[in-house]
C-alpha cells in the first residue's frame, strides 16, 4: 500500500466546470505503472514499489545569469538550466449516478485499484463534474460534497429531476436560489 502523505494536501485546481453539465462525480486516484502493469498479476497496484498513484513530470527551468558591469549596465552572460521533478496525484473522476453504468462506476473503479484522495492525505474535492476545487465544509449535503452552493444546487436540481431554464439566465438563477440545500 502507498505511503501516507502529509495531512490533507490540496491538489492544484484544474477545474473546467460548466454550469450546464450537472453530473455528480467522485474524484479518485487512479493507479498506473509502466513496469508493474506489464506483469499479468491480479491487483498489481498493491505490490507496486513505484508509487502508482503519483505521476512524476520533468519541468525544465531556465534562469538567466546577469552580470553587473563597472559602468552599472546589467548584461545577460548566459543561462543555467535545471530539471525540476514535480509529483502530482493521478486523479480521475467517476460518475455517481444511475444514468451511467447503472450507478456502479465507483464500485468498478475501486475494483480496478482506484483509491480516495483522503487515503493518501489529500483533501476531498468537489463532486461536481470537472470541478477539482477542495470541498467547503458548509456544502456537505445528502447530494454530495461541493466547493460552493452553486454546484450543490445544480446537483440537487438534477437529483430531484428539476428542469432548469437554459436561455433565460435570470430565471435560471431564481430557480437555483429556490432549491433548498440546507436540509439536504
Amino acid at each position: 500500500m502507498p505511503a501516507a502523505r502529509p495531512k490533507l494536501t490540496v491538489i492544484p485546481d484544474q477545474s473546467r466546470a460548466s454550469q450546464y453539465r450537472n453530473l455528480r462525480t467522485v474524484k479518485l486516484l487512479q493507479p498506473a505503472c509502466e513496469e508493474c502493469q506489464k506483469v499479468p498479476v491480479s491487483k498489481w497496484w498493491e505490490h507496486c514499489p513505484h508509487e502508482p498513484y503519483v505521476e512524476s513530470q520533468e519541468v525544465e527551468v531556465q534562469t538567466r545569469v546577469v552580470e553587473t558591469r563597472e559602468d552599472g549596465r546589467k548584461v545577460v552572460t548566459g543561462t543555467t538550466v535545471e530539471i525540476v521533478l514535480t509529483e502530482t496525484p493521478r486523479t480521475t473522476q467517476v460518475p455517481l449516478t444511475l444514468r451511467v453504468n447503472s450507478g456502479r462506476g465507483v464500485e468498478q473503479a475501486f475494483a480496478r485499484g482506484c483509491i480516495t484522495p483522503e487515503s493518501m492525505g489529500y483533501a476531498p474535492m468537489c463532486q461536481y463534474y470537472n470541478c477539482w476545487k477542495p470541498v467547503n465544509a458548509k456544502f456537505r449535503t445528502t447530494f454530495g460534497d461541493y466547493c460552493g452552493d452553486e454546484h450543490a444546487r445544480l446537483i440537487a436540481a438534477d437529483e430531484d429531476q428539476i428542469t432548469l431554464e437554459v436561455f433565460d439566465t435570470n430565471k435560471r438563477k431564481r430557480q437555483l436560489r429556490g432549491i433548498d440545500i440546507s436540509a439536504a
